[in-house]
């Protein structure tokens, strides 16, 4: 196959994705989530089985591989420590535009309020655990595989696919942000081999964000968008940034040390380079 252009592979997955987002639409909501992600997982399944080049298990052409436990929980804690000062930096940027108070509060309905009546069992399900599998074994797994087989550099795959994670989303609003924690999650698996360590920062991120707009929609004034931020608190979010960033630079030195002394994985499910999409 003829190696396909980044712009062009730029375009051709959003409008498969935005296609996938159109199509779930017509359903009703307790089905519209769940089959979005299912679709998610099914293309990353096919694609990963029948359009990767060369002859890797499937579970490599999807970095679907063991991860050390230490690996993981870094990925995890390190959702929890950056969320608070990226919430915190883009609620303030954000607060600066009309409309955006009133697109908090609905998500709050949504999600904290349960405004569709499909119960918070359901939300969990559909919001906190099964994006973190599907959206990963995709995004992470089957497009990261994709781009890398096609020969696109690190920061390609990573601009890239931080990018369609964030257009998938079909949300202004969340764009920018959304994209930023895509290109963390594919630098996770660049770094570490495995989509295991994205699947534990996607999951904790989906936690924090969902379990956080229960606890707003529940309590007065405490919405996202509070406005009354002392400077303690944001010195607090800004150490907790840090010691962030802190544990991403410890989990690249474990997955270093780890992955210097095995076979290169990504090497073996990519097969012949220089292939397209």
């Amino acid at each position: 196959m003829m190696r396909i252009p980044l712009l062009f592979a730029l375009v051709v997955w959003t409008l498969a994705l935005l296609g996938i987002l159109g199509l779930s639409q017509w359903l009703p909501p307790r089905w519209s989530m769940p089959a979005a992600q299912l679709l998610l997982l099914s293309g990353a399944l096919l694609g990963a089985r029948f359009l990767l080049p060369g002859r890797g298990e499937l579970r490599n052409r999807l970095a679907l591989r063991p991860q050390p436990a230490g690996e993981v929980v870094l990925a995890g804690a390190t959702a929890i420590l950056l969320l608070p000062g990226l919430q915190m930096l883009f609620d303030r940027l954000l607060r600066q535009f009309s409309g955006y108070a009133d697109y908090v509060s609905g998500q709050q309905a949504v999600l904290g309020g349960d405004s569709h009546g499909l119960g918070y069992g359901f939300l969990v399900v559909a919001i906190v655990l099964l994006p973190p599998i599907c959206e990963e074994l995709f995004f992470r797994g089957y497009l990261s595989s994709a781009l890398r087989s096609s020969g696109y550099t690190r920061a390609a795959i990573i601009l890239t696919g931080g990018l369609l994670f964030g257009l998938f989303h079909l949300d202004p609003w969340r764009l920018v942000p959304v994209s930023i924690l895509g290109m963390i999650m594919v630098w996770l698996v660049e770094t570490g081999g495995s989509i295991l360590a994205g699947m534990a920062f996607h999951m904790v991120n989906n936690g924090i964000i969902f379990f956080g707009a229960v606890l707003a929609a529940s309590t007065p004034n405490a919405g996202l968008d509070n406005a009354d931020l002392s400077l303690g608190q944001v010195f607090f979010a800004a150490g907790l940034f840090l010691l962030g960033v802190l544990t991403l630079a410890t989990f690249a030195r474990r997955a270093a040390l780890r992955r210097s002394k095995e076979p290169n994985p990504f090497s073996q499910a990519a097969g012949r380079p220089g292939n397209g999409l």
